[in-house]
Formats: C-alpha cells, structure tokens, sequence
C-alpha cells in the first residue's frame, strides 16, 4: 500500500465518488468515497466507517459525501479535509488508562458536539431567515458568543422556540394557499430544486443520529423517510413539494427532527425553500425542468456560502484534541 505520504498522494489523483465502492486491486485506479479514501490513506481495512476517525465527523462526511450533487462538488469540499479527519478518533482502550485521560476524551467529544450546535444556530440558521427576510432575527442569532455550553443555549431557548414557531406558522399558511391539485408538474420540479439545495449546503437528516450530547446535525433536508414522503405527498399538495426541495437546497447534513436547534433550523429552512419553490411553480411560462433551475439558482449563493462555512466548521472539530 505504500507510505502514509504515498497514500495520500495518491488520493490526490482519484475523484470521489457517491456511495460505496469495492476494495481497489493493488496498482489499479478505483472509485472511493471521503471516508473510504480515509481508510485507504490511514491504511485502514477497505471501509466507510474508518476506526481513526471521530464519530461525529464520520456522521456528517458520511451524509455530506452521498448528498453533494457532482464528483467535483466532492473533490472541491471534502478531499482537502481527508488528512485532517484521520486521526481524530481516540482509540485509547478505556481498561486501564488514567481517569484523565478518559476526561479528556469526553471533553473533546463534547467540543466538537457544540461546534456543530452552535454553527447550526449562529450561522446555519441565520443564512435561511435572511432569505426570508427576517433580518433582525438573523442579527440577533449571528450577534451571540460562541455557544459552547448549555446554560448558554438555556439563555436563547425561548427566542429559538419563536423562530421556529414562526417558520413553521409561515410554511403552514403557504401551503394552505395552494390549491392541492394544481401545477403539480411545476412543485415536483420545484421539489427536486429545493431539495437538492438543501442537500448541498449541509443537510439536516442523518445528522440527526449524531451524538447523545446535541444530536447530530448539518444540511437543512430532511431524512431519506421524510424526503420519500415528501415526494408522494408533492402529487397531492404544493406544499410537501416545495418542502422536498429546501432538501436539496441544503446539501450540509442538519437533523430536522432532532432537538430545538435543529428543529429551528429545519423549520425556517422548509419555509424558506417552499416559498422559493412557490414563486417558480406559480409561474405558467416555465415549464417543470426551468422551475427546477430557477429555484436552485436562486439559492445557489446561500448554499455555496453555507458549504465553505461548513467545512470550516469541520476543520475547526478536527483541530480539537487532547490537551
């Protein structure tokens, strides 16, 4: 398999791709995915679930690996953090070692969770209500201190609680506007628009089994359940249509159903993407594929922003460790 820095060099040269892949022949070109190019590099097992990298951080690349839209989305996003993530993982036999040590890797763990929190409510969040328009409830988020404890977020809970009421108020009423049977082309189109913006920013659904601590969490869509209901209930109200598409709006990771910032974040996502959505879908000189594009151009710029931030936020967990 060769060096460390022969592995990786090597990884340099391959493109990452979508799902999972076979173990490569030794000397022949192959297809891998973030983690499993990870694992070839730490010269791990042939693996999408590595030993060496952290729990959380493997949750979210997973995710974010199989919702980015293109091979070059992957490259340009996830290769560079490959040797950050290794490493990451303490695999430090509990039997034995010092209490403080075991501490340690507690603390770490519970870092990286509220990196991931607190980006969600401070940056994640904020992205979408400004599409909203709800710009002082964004200045309000992106003016608090790093979140990095609980009392902290007891502090915003009841002004979360607002917003998400609010958003989920907003996406209600919309869809109650919208007659159940009508341009069901044009929201199906809308659908796979919002949806796959969603995803590609930083997609809310399987973070959702992130950690014990905040839930694991990143790309305001929805889980592979709720994406699939979304879809059948498109051919049946405008309003599940446009939802499907704030799904691959995102593309980042971020668990709707998970605690109240995620929940927050899922909630003005959904509104903000069935709005989008909507406006396209009303229009009767576009037909489905051009509702489809309109409504990801006009959240491209939102995703694209939210996507650089994430992998900042990423690199950030990665650099956390054992002091």
């Amino acid at each position: 398999m060769g060096t460390f820095e022969e592995r990786l060099e090597f990884i340099q040269q391959i493109t990452l791709k979508k799902g999972d892949h076979k173990a490569p022949v030794i000397g022949q070109p192959f297809d891998a995915s973030v983690l499993e190019a990870a694992a070839y590099v730490a010269g791990e097992r042939w693996t999408n679930w590595p030993e060496c990298v952290d729990e959380l951080i493997k949750t979210i690349l997973l995710k974010w690996n199989d919702d980015l839209p293109s091979d070059e989305d992957r490259d340009r996003l996830l290769k560079p953090l490959i040797p950050l993530i290794i490493g990451t993982k303490s695999n430090i036999e509990v039997t034995g070692i010092k209490s403080t040590i075991i501490k340690s890797i507690i603390e770490i763990e519970r870092k990286r969770a509220w990196l991931l929190e607190d980006w969600v409510i401070r940056v994640y969040t904020p992205a979408w209500l400004r599409l909203l328009k709800w710009n002082r409830k964004a200045e309000f988020l992106e003016s608090l201190p790093e979140i990095t404890n609980i009392d902290q977020f007891d502090s915003i809970e009841d002004q979360l609680n607002q917003i998400s009421q609010e958003a989920y108020d907003l996406w209600q009423d919309a869809m109650k506007s919208v007659d159940p049977y009508e341009r069901v082309n044009y929201i199906d189109a809308a659908i796979d628009a919002a949806i796959d913006a969603a995803k590609e920013a930083a997609r809310a659904e399987d973070w959702n089994a992130a950690s014990a601590a905040v839930g694991y969490v990143a790309s305001a869509a929805a889980s592979a359940d709720a994406k699939k209901e979304a879809r059948v209930a498109a051919w049946h109200t405008a309003g599940a249509a446009a939802d499907a598409a704030a799904s691959d709006a995102t593309s980042f990771p971020v668990p709707r159903n998970g605690n109240l910032t995620f929940r927050a974040a899922g909630h003005v996502a959904d509104a903000v993407a069935w709005m989008e959505a909507l406006q396209y879908s009303k229009d009767p000189a576009l037909a489905a594929e051009s509702v489809k594009e309109a409504a990801k151009a006009a959240l491209k710029p939102t995703v694209q922003a939210l996507q650089e931030s994430a992998v900042q936020m990423v690199k950030r967990m990665c650099l956390i460790n054992i002091t």
